[in-house]
């Protein structure tokens, strides 16, 4: 996000209240651009993760921006002959197998989301299970290195 030089610069807070519209919303569009470029239902077990943000997140984002690298794939969002890049806009990334999908959406320079679908809603719990309890192991043995 660039900031105006000499300009007003208004900054969106949402109140934590409002996360639950955000996820509900954020289900819904995930899995609308997961079929749009799969062609596949997400089934209703599918686990589905959603991070939004605000422009005030924006100016620093609470994650490395190097996770947005393997969003490799865009989308030209028009009505018509108009472009409505300005207003909303996305970058993406499927899996091979289409089981998974990844999208970075944009609101104009207001509001963002991170959201991310996996068919299996199981095995991404089991995965991220086995992901902790090694990030666990290898922290208690660094800690106990020194």
């Amino acid at each position: 996000m660039t900031l105006p030089r000499g300009g007003e610069v208004y900054v969106m807070k949402i109140p934590p209240e409002m996360g639950e519209a955000y996820t509900r919303y954020g289900t819904k569009l995930a899995k609308a651009l997961h079929y749009l470029h799969t062609k596949r239902i997400a089934p209703s077990t599918a686990a589905i993760k959603v991070r939004a943000l605000t422009n005030a997140d924006l100016i620093k984002l609470p994650f490395s921006a190097d996770i947005l690298n393997i969003l490799t794939s865009g989308a030209q969002v028009r009505r018509g002959n108009t472009s409505l890049t300005d207003q909303f806009s996305y970058k993406y990334a499927i899996t091979d197998d289409a089981e998974a999908s990844a999208f970075w959406v944009t609101f104009g320079e207001s509001a963002a989301m991170l959201l991310a679908l996996f068919s299996d809603g199981e095995r991404y719990e089991r995965l991220k299970a086995a992901r902790l309890r090694a990030a666990d192991a290898g922290s208690e043995f660094i800690a106990s290195l020194g």
